[in-house]
């Protein structure tokens, strides 16, 4: 139990963790779109500029790619350990004579709404049947 107990909380440090990279990655992705929009340099700025504009969002990207690396495998990692946690006693058995006694109501009912369609059909047809047709 203590191994379970264990697992879980490293399973929620490392969906915490998850949580963290994305948004972390993320912002710095907004961050760079931001500060310098989606469109390319001026021909008239500064080369200085220019670089320093390339050289962030290049160090954004970058962090970013590796915070959502991180996300990923936090969270191969959160599925790993959420498998082998899991107990296999609490997988469901089915109580076949229970199966059996619900199939068989299903059943009966199926067959009584059958004969009540059947006598039905009948009454119709004999009604039919008696009428004078015009």
């Amino acid at each position: 139990m203590q191994r379970v107990i264990d697992m879980d909380i490293l399973a929620r440090y490392a969906l915490f963790g998850c949580v963290l990279a994305s948004s972390l990655g993320g912002i710095a992705v907004c961050v760079v779109g931001f500060k310098y929009g989606l469109a390319p340099p001026a021909e008239d700025d500064p080369i200085e500029l220019t670089h320093r504009r390339l050289f962030v969002t290049h160090f954004a990207h970058a962090f970013a790619v590796v915070a959502f690396a991180l996300t990923a495998m936090l969270a191969g990692t959160v599925l790993m350990l959420d498998r082998s946690a899991a107990p296999t006693a609490a997988t469901p058995r089915y109580d076949v004579q229970g199966v059996q006694r619900r199939l068989d109501g299903v059943e009966a009912l199926v067959r009584q709404m059958t004969d009540s369609l059947d006598r039905t059909i009948h009454r119709f047809d004999k009604i039919e049947a008696s009428e004078p047709r015009r």
